[in-house]
């Protein structure tokens, strides 16, 4: 199952208040594009259903950066909000999020946030990385919009999986299975995005 981009960003976001971890937009963006692919490469599904688009400074899911971009280079203090089709106002919405992926998604947070956003910017346009192929295929072809397909980040994370900085394999496991020791009721949980 795959996530709306949105729900992924406010976990992240609470989850990095509750640690005391500030996220500017550009941070977010790329730890959200470091979550879809490791969770691609991992375990082989999405975990984001919007598309990644190739943008100057990186992989962008434009929905996502629209809430945040009056933040600026600013953390973000506020959440994405959504619109209700019915009356027309923008509010929070409960977000249902397996307690594997909120594991997942902390430890991704905790170790790519060590890195100023710059740094994870740059990362996201190594050589090889999907956003690269898709900025240089948009100088020569139609491709204006300049989605990167999941087949694309799926190929990059395999290939780059020994090289690129991620939490490695004992850690993530660690991690993981802390989380499920200590959240041993075995329900899914559920936080309210303000």
């Amino acid at each position: 199952m795959s996530y709306d981009a949105r729900h992924v960003a406010n976990f992240l976001l609470d989850d990095g208040d509750e640690n005391k971890i500030g996220i500017s937009p550009l941070a977010l963006q790329k730890i959200l594009f470091f979550s879809h692919g490791w969770h691609l490469c991992l375990h082989g599904q999405p975990l984001i259903e919007n598309e990644f688009e190739a943008w100057p400074y990186g992989p962008v899911v434009p929905i996502v950066w629209r809430e945040f971009k009056s933040f600026r280079s600013h953390a973000i203090t506020q959440r994405a909000l959504f619109l209700d089709p019915f009356t027309g106002d923008r509010a929070g919405r409960i977000y249902f999020l397996p307690d594997h992926i909120q594991a997942f998604l902390s430890v991704l947070l905790r170790f790519y946030s060590q890195f100023p956003a710059e740094v994870l910017s740059d990362l996201s346009h190594n050589v090889g990385m999907p956003w690269r192929t898709v900025r240089e295929k948009m100088r020569t072809s139609a491709n204006l919009g300049g989605v990167i397909e999941n087949d694309l980040i799926l190929e990059a994370f395999h290939s780059f999986q020994k090289q690129w900085p991620m939490p490695d394999h004992a850690t993530m496991l660690t991690a993981l299975n802390s989380h499920l020791t200590i959240s041993s009721a075995g329900s899914d949980s559920t936080r309210l995005a303000n």
